[in-house]
């Protein structure tokens, strides 16, 4: 079986989900004997479309859509992973996207919302990171059941046997709050985290990429007034310092208004953190009862749950239930079975 990845342009300088989803899928599928390509590595033209069983398209957005327009003409079986949630209603969704029509037919503009829907109607097959992710798009969209699947996002093994020692020596830091993720995106929701923390005498480390807008901006005056938060630059994803890191935090912390389910919670979780994360996204698909859940929109429910899972012992529920469910190893076993069903069924 001959496997095509395709994702945005440039995303190896890009350190995020989708760039960990799309490298340790292909690592684990290729141990497993499928051959796997990622689209732009030593890539010569259309001709070579024709030596894939299955293109596969990690991504929705505007970035991605581009090369879709192109190689969906190329008459070859595809599969999406769209990467998409909202934090918005079923009915809520459906009346945006005929306003969306409305102002795309008459003012020309486009959204990402037309864009999942042109992509979801073109596509052979939709694979969604959670069950609320499928509803949510096989709803918007009124889609048949036989058209989506559920692979959940994995993590690597490589964090269960973290050890926290490099970050004592490196960073002087132990049993602190910690944040991984891009600073600027309002999606994460840190501005608002970052009130919270500053009430709050616990070290915290924040470890991420600086999006330069306003709202980094905000952040990072925040940040330098607050003697008990500290920044370091993002770490890739196999950075021995990060998963040292993972293992010397004692409480990992994912406030965004959504996630499906955040990956480096998941890094979080099975280097032995507690989590504290969103509860909206399909979070609990993955953390079940071994996480506390906030409201990302309240100040007030970040704040009580934090003490909450300060005052909780660790343990290795949590560590032991993603060490079981979700390695990369065993999603890449869930997905052959995928491929195999799909192309039982396209031929």
């Amino acid at each position: 079986m001959k496997i095509l990845f395709i994702t945005f342009p440039g995303f190896h300088l890009f350190e995020g989900g989708i760039k960990t989803q799309v490298i340790s899928l292909k690592e684990e599928l290729r141990k497993l004997g499928l051959e796997v390509k990622i689209f732009c590595e030593n890539f010569l033209g259309k001709e070579d479309f024709k030596n894939y069983d299955i293109i596969h398209f990690f991504g929705s957005g505007i970035k991605t859509y581009h090369l879709f327009q192109i190689i969906v003409n190329f008459n070859k079986k595809i599969i999406l992973t769209p990467v998409f949630y909202s934090q918005h209603s079923l009915i809520v969704n459906k009346i945006a996207i005929g306003l969306f029509k409305f102002f795309y037919k008459y003012f020309g503009f486009y959204n990402e919302h037309l864009i999942l829907k042109e992509m979801v109607k073109r596509v052979n097959l939709i694979i969604c990171n959670t069950f609320a992710e499928k509803k949510l798009i096989k709803g918007m969209f009124n889609l048949e059941e036989e058209k989506l699947e559920v692979l959940p996002n994995g993590v690597s093994i490589d964090f269960y046997f973290a050890s926290p020692q490099l970050c004592y020596e490196k960073l002087g830091l132990k049993d602190f709050i910690l944040y991984v993720g891009h600073i600027g995106y309002e999606r994460k929701n840190l501005l608002r985290c970052l009130e919270v923390l500053k009430k709050i005498d616990v070290p915290t480390l924040l470890v991420g990429k600086i999006i330069k807008n306003k709202y980094s901006d905000k952040c990072l005056s925040l940040i330098k007034k607050t003697k008990n938060i500290h920044l370091i630059d993002e770490l890739p994803n196999g950075s021995e310092l990060l998963k040292s890191i993972y293992a010397a935090c004692d409480v990992f912390l994912l406030p965004s208004y959504y996630e499906t389910p955040g990956l480096s919670a998941l890094e979080a979780g099975l280097a032995g953190a507690k989590i504290l994360i969103t509860k909206y996204g399909g979070t609990k698909e993955y953390f079940k009862d071994y996480a506390f859940y906030l409201n990302p929109y309240s100040k007030k429910d970040i704040e009580k749950k934090l003490f909450l899972v300060l005052r909780k012992k660790k343990d290795t529920l949590l560590r032991e239930h993603i060490k079981n469910n979700y390695t990369w190893d065993k999603i890449a076993e869930k997905l052959i079975k995928i491929y195999e069903k799909f192309l039982k069924i396209n031929g």
